[in-house]
């Protein structure tokens, strides 16, 4: 009978400790810090997909090959202008927190002016998520 009292007792320490030991460790985010190089490698990098896009774009319209939607060719162009004057103004910020911020919105528009030239191309392979 004591063996089994003092095995309960020796588990009951291991589980207190392992509560202290889990609330006390420091709290850290999961995701990495945004610092300003990430920032300009983001940029650059959605900046190569927006001139990827717009060079499809040209492409389709120049091939003479009439499009299946040609307005989402005209929403495409216009997401692309969008995403191309926020990427300039995205250049421009010093605060890391609203630099995030825009990121998000130009990310936002190149997916849109993805999806819309998908659409306008006829490729479009996967449906469109709710």
């Amino acid at each position: 009978m004591k063996s089994r009292v003092i095995i309960w007792s020796v588990v009951g320490i291991f589980v207190i400790a392992g509560v202290v030991f889990v609330l006390s460790k420091p709290k850290t985010p999961g995701a990495a810090r945004l610092t300003p190089e990430r920032l300009n490698n983001a940029v650059s990098q959605t900046e190569v997909q927006v001139n990827r896009l717009s060079g499809r774009l040209v492409a389709a319209r120049s091939a003479g090959q009439p499009l299946a939607q040609p307005a989402k060719a005209d929403e495409a162009d216009r997401l692309l202008t969008e995403a191309r004057e926020k990427l300039a103004q995205l250049k421009q910020v010093t605060d890391l927190k609203q630099g995030e911020a825009q990121l998000r919105a130009v990310k936002k528009a190149v997916r849109e002016a993805r999806r819309a030239l998908e659409l306008a191309l006829g490729t479009v392979a996967r449906p469109q998520s709710l």
